[in-house]
C-alpha cells in the first residue's frame, strides 16, 4: 500500500505483486512491478 501510494505520487501505476519461487540457489522474491 505505501509503495503503491509512493508510486502514484511520481506519476506511476502499482501492478500486481509477482512472485519468484524459491530455489536451490535462490532464496524467493517477491517484486514490485510499476508502470508509467
Amino acid at each position: 500500500e505505501e509503495l503503491a501510494a509512493q508510486a502514484l505520487a511520481v506519476g506511476l501505476r502499482a501492478e500486481r505483486t509477482r512472485y519468484v519461487d524459491e530455489t536451490d540457489d535462490h532464496v524467493g522474491s517477491e517484486v514490485a512491478m510499476l508502470r508509467a
